[in-house]
């Protein structure tokens, strides 16, 4: 009984202390993505994508882009342009306003996924 309980012991405290494998390195000639959706001829974001680099800076549908980096962009082409220069893995400063505040946070840029073109013209809301 006491060998049972022992082996058992054994088998649990293994199990816990088992390492856990790290997250592959960024993709050193890929381009840079936040995962956000902005409506038609605004700054506003229609949609943060999940488990995107927006969605882990907590950024959320609603706020607005004020500055990205060292941009001031006037349009969503200028942020897409900027970030798709960059490489993932990239720590980039993001100011959004939401509501009357304006909310400064640090974004750790992703990979642009493979299939970025089809996932940039799917429709945001579903046809009726």
């Amino acid at each position: 009984m006491v060998r049972s309980l022992m082996i058992a012991m054994f088998f649990a405290a293994t199990a816990v202390a088992a390492p856990v494998p790290k997250s592959p390195p960024p993709d050193p000639f890929g381009q840079g993505y936040l995962g956000v959706r902005v409506t038609s001829g605004t700054m506003t974001l229609s949609v943060v994508e999940p488990n995107t680099p927006a969605a882990n800076a907590r950024m959320k549908a609603g706020d607005s882009l004020v500055k990205v980096g060292p941009l001031q962009p006037q349009e969503f082409e200028e942020v897409r342009q900027l970030i798709g220069g960059m490489r993932p893995g990239t720590i980039i400063k993001v100011t959004v306003r939401r509501g009357n505040d304006d909310v400064q946070t640090q974004i750790v840029l992703g990979a642009r996924p493979a299939n970025f073109d089809q996932l940039s013209t799917l429709p945001i809301e579903p046809f009726p």
